[in-house]
């Protein structure tokens, strides 16, 4: 009976109902039993009145009763009634209170982002991460390749790239490029290191957390002599779009492939 404070306990002490090895912690606790009775009676008494009487208390009361359908369906393993009451309960929220809570999320998740990108990128300006800053210099008229950077630039959370495209002169003469090899492949400054193509690849994926796994994938494919032509033939294939077009007409797609001397970046590692 839910008078004396034992309606919880029966209930998780059948054998169609419980969870085996958990249940227990809950029904052998007097006090919680007691309190969880009571207060699932009051719940269920102070719905009504809570839900009509202002937006917060109905909010509060949805709120209420998604947790206790969800504690329905971990303890009692009636996971399909609970999903159908929780369901009827969302449907009580309006849709103006649906877009509030969104944009209430998005600005919530976008200060937290913030706040945890300048700590990453703080601790990417610290003294012992020096040695994996880098310059990647690109191909800005590929529309392709702008593409990729804003992604690089996104999954940057420690700031240690630094992107530049190397169709500023200004570029080309200061880090003394040669334009015909950054044309027809990516190049990476490390340190006074030049890497090129599918190693400049190696390089980045070292300094983004999210490419980490595919750092060892792309390194054996560089020992082996598979990665550098791949990049050469995709590279071929990508399209060129010169910033001093007024129109989409001049886009020209890049096909042919020069031979390039080899260098020490192609030795390996």
């Amino acid at each position: 009976m839910w008078q004396s404070g034992t309606a919880l306990y029966y209930v998780l002490r059948t054998g169609e109902f419980g969870w085996p090895g958990y249940a227990e912690l809950i029904y052998l606790n007097v006090p919680l039993m007691v309190a969880l009775t009571y207060l699932t009676v009051a719940f269920q008494v102070s719905f009504p009145f809570l839900f009509w009487l202002n937006r917060y208390t109905r909010l509060m009361a949805l709120a209420a009763g998604c947790m206790f359908h969800l504690g329905i369906a971990a303890m009692m393993g009636l996971i399909t009634f609970s999903l159908f009451m929780i369901a009827v309960e969302l449907m009580l929220i309006t849709d103006r209170e649906y877009r509030s809570a969104l944009r209430y999320m998005t600005t919530l998740r976008r200060r937290l982002g913030w706040r945890l990108l300048r700590r990453l990128r703080r601790v990417g300006r610290s003294p012992r991460l020096a040695g994996l800053r880098m310059r990647l210099f690109f191909d800005g008229w590929c529309p392709l390749c702008r593409s990729s950077m804003r992604w690089i630039r996104w999954l940057d959370l420690f700031g240690l790239i630094e992107l530049r495209s190397f169709r500023d002169p200004a570029v080309v003469e200061r880090f003394s490029l040669d334009p015909a090899r950054a044309a027809q492949r990516i190049q990476a400054l490390v340190h006074g290191r030049l890497y090129e193509g599918a190693e400049a690849g190696f390089v980045i994926a070292t300094r983004l957390p999210a490419t980490w796994p595919l750092a060892p994938l792309i390194w054996f494919a560089c020992r082996i002599g598979v990665a550098q032509p791949l990049y050469d033939w995709f590279a071929s294939r990508r399209t060129i779009e010169p910033e001093d077009c007024a129109t989409g007409a001049c886009i020209v797609p890049s096909r042919t492939r020069t031979s390039l001397p080899r260098s020490d970046s192609q030795e390996g590692y």
